[in-house]
């Protein structure tokens, strides 16, 4: 059977949406290498459905999907500092025009199949910082087995005022929203991920990049409200203030728990957005590292 009917049969049983256009037969390594991560998040989505079942009856859905997906936990209890300085960030990063009001269940510390993938980058980028990142239920599955993963080819554009890339930000109550399924009250989880972002290309009005622009390692995209300065921390450094030596190295963890204030980047500018964003190119720079189980209840 040749090349172009085996990409037939792919394409009837995975619709795709290629308007008037003939489907392109599925004939190099890194278009079949596409093609492959759709059916495994397929997969993914179908294992996490199976898993929401079965804890519908028992209660406990997060508890049996870490499990299904033999993610490497570690419980923060809530008397560690560290689930404080996260509590902090949570309740401090948020915008009232939001309108969300958020209980915080429980901080678990994962290690998941993207550590390796994020190693390199980790040794040698600087101006490391924990971000959040909505995750829907449907998605959560395929996101704590294979961490944070760029969008297809061929998804729209139009989500992505920054092009196809991942999208992290340091405003909590933007990505519990993301998170959300509908209107109504819920339980949700948000990712707090390790991105290596190195150096920024700041950006005050939409482009779309296919990759940073030359000399950077990722794309901030300037919103009208940050979190204050004051708020940063060094989750490597066991009081977790800042050390002069080492902010600027690979050393340093930042993580922004300051409550949401004008963004001095954006003075004079006209910007529109809101919320700042912190856009990735290579899955490389980002590694999963907390899941914020909390319920959220727009008010």
């Amino acid at each position: 059977m040749s090349l172009q009917r085996y990409s037939q049969e792919f394409y009837q049983t995975i619709p795709h949406d290629f308007g008037v256009a003939v489907p392109p037969t599925i004939d190099h390594v890194l278009r079949l290498r596409d093609k492959t991560r759709i059916v495994e998040q397929l997969a993914d989505v179908d294992a996490m459905q199976k898993v929401a079942i079965a804890a519908t009856k028992e209660g406990c859905i997060f508890g049996n999907l870490l499990a299904e997906l033999e993610v490497y936990l570690d419980h923060v209890d809530r008397e560690d500092d560290l689930f404080g300085v996260i509590r902090s960030a949570v309740e401090h990063a948020r915008l009232p025009e939001h309108s969300v009001e958020v209980v915080l269940r429980d901080v678990t510390g994962l290690q998941a199949s993207d550590e390796l993938r994020y190693w390199s980058f980790d040794q040698k980028l600087h101006n490391k910082t924990l971000l959040f990142a909505g995750v829907k239920q449907s998605n959560l599955a395929a996101t704590l087995k294979n961490g944070l993963r760029l969008p297809h080819k061929e998804s729209p554009a139009l989500p992505y005022p920054y092009g196809r890339g991942i999208y992290l930000t340091d405003c909590f109550s933007k990505a519990a929203l993301a998170s959300m399924a509908s209107k109504e009250p819920q339980r949700v989880c948000v990712v707090l991920a390790e991105a290596a972002l190195g150096d920024m290309h700041k950006a005050q009005v939409p482009k779309q990049f296919a990759r940073p622009p030359k000399s950077c390692h990722s794309v901030y995209g300037v919103g009208r409200m940050k979190p204050e300065p004051r708020g940063i921390r060094d989750m490597q450094q066991d009081n977790f203030k800042p050390r002069q030596e080492t902010a600027g190295t690979p050393k340093a963890l930042f993580l922004h728990s300051g409550r949401m204030a004008p963004n001095a980047d954006c003075e004079g500018l006209g910007v529109d957005k809101q919320c700042n964003d912190y856009v990735l190119y290579d899955e490389a720079q980002v590694a999963v590292r907390y899941l914020i189980d909390c319920e959220v209840r727009l008010e």
